[in-house]
């Protein structure tokens, strides 16, 4: 091999080596990481929260995590002291926030015990005489609510406070005492934010006064109201009876069931009010009805209501938080957070706003099974009613 060749062939390896050195320079190391691991419980210290979202963010990175069905949860992120946030729902309800020492390759459990879930809202409730979602609320989660009077409802003033109101299934005595003032008063709540939680013949507050029966099809309308007939069309046709195996068909519900279907659901009274139809554009369906596919469980987001003006609903707890958009694990959630921190979780990849809701207003869940005040529940269902309490 002639001189010139050994010199360019050791140039060329020198140069290579030299390149490689530069590229091994330029490498950024990936952050130092530690695990964050704990349980989250309800109120009452006891019962586990279960697919609530744990997330944090560092350096333009966002770590986000659920609870399983047992309330236990791990979290990665970089070592460093980390504010992390432990929220259900969109987290205007329910929400616990912390700093953590996170240290790297170790595991930092949050407490030494389980972590409670805090209630940030202000919860009141209209009294029923076939459901007292209360019970499930205040005795077995350990939250608080308010008692509310049906005059209540007449005054927005009287209401505004309150970031979610539990409407009970009642007499019919009792429901007619629902206004065209209450009407426009639920209808100003929702659209300005406000959720509702609505059981069975309490749906007269969602659509209107008038009773149906089996026989009177979807084209009859009823009075009042401000959800439209033709968004959703119920009928006094119920009947009492048990139904097995009904589908669970919200991905979000079976996660936190752990199931894709309900064991049993015992209709006790008749006359149920039974959804005959709905604008699904409009409605989600969570259970649908075993035999014929009907839904029992729905909830919506998209009530919108320009004419109603611009109020203020909820608690001051909430002042200082905006609402972010986030892929995860259980596909899109909504995070809470303070809004001195949003330009770091947009700049993490989230979006400003609550997910699948643009217009701001409240979530309405309607059920048309309940929990009875004798108590004949099922295990799955007092579970679907906590599942509502705390994504509401």
């Amino acid at each position: 091999m002639s001189f010139l060749k050994k010199m360019y062939l050791g140039t060329g390896l020198a140069l290579a080596l030299l390149a490689s050195c530069k590229k091994d320079e330029s490498v950024v190391p990936e952050a130092a990481m530690g695990t964050i691991t704990g349980k989250v419980v309800a109120g009452n210290n006891a019962s586990p929260i279960k697919v609530a979202t744990i997330f944090g963010q560092s350096n333009g990175k966002l770590y986000i995590t659920h609870t399983d069905i047992t309330g236990s949860f791990s979290l990665d992120m970089p070592a460093g002291n980390r504010h992390i946030t432990i929220q259900t729902g969109d987290g205007s309800l329910f929400r616990t926030e912390m700093d953590v020492a996170v240290v790297e390759g170790q595991t930092t459990q949050v407490a030494a015990n389980a972590v409670q879930l805090t209630q940030v809202a202000n919860l009141a409730y209209i009294q029923g005489s076939y459901d007292k979602i209360e019970n499930i609320l205040v005795d077995s989660l350990g939250y608080t609510a308010n008692p509310l009077l049906w005059g209540m409802l007449n005054d927005i003033s009287s209401i505004s406070s309150y970031d979610a109101i539990f409407i009970n299934c009642t007499t019919q005595s009792d429901l007619a005492q629902i206004t065209p003032q209450i009407d426009s008063t639920l209808a100003a709540y929702v659209a300005n934010g406000g959720s509702l939680y609505i059981s069975d013949w309490a749906v007269k507050c969602l659509i209107g006064q008038r009773t149906l029966s089996a026989n009177d099809p979807c084209g009859v309308q009823r009075q009042g109201g401000f959800i439209p007939d033709s968004l959703l069309c119920v009928r006094h046709a119920g009947q009492m009876g048990y139904f097995y195996n009904a589908p669970i068909t919200s991905t979000s519900l079976q996660s936190y069931l752990g199931k894709t279907n309900i064991d049993e659901i015992y209709y006790n009274l008749g006359q149920w009010e039974q959804i005959n139809y709905l604008d699904n554009n409009f409605w989600e369906t969570l259970v649908s009805n075993p035999t014929n596919g009907l839904p029992l469980l729905i909830r919506t987001t998209q009530y919108t209501n320009p004419g109603r003006g611009t109020i203020s609903i909820g608690s001051s707890s909430n002042n200082g938080y905006s609402s972010v958009c986030t892929p995860s694990a259980m596909g899109n959630v909504t995070l809470s957070v303070k809004t001195t921190d949003l330009p770091a979780y947009l700049s993490a990849g989230a979006t400003q706003g609550i997910c699948s809701n643009p217009n701001g207003s409240g979530t309405i869940y309607f059920t048309t099974f309940h929990n009875e005040p004798n108590g004949q529940i099922g295990p799955d269902i007092k579970h679907i009613l906590e599942y509502v309490i705390l994504n509401l």
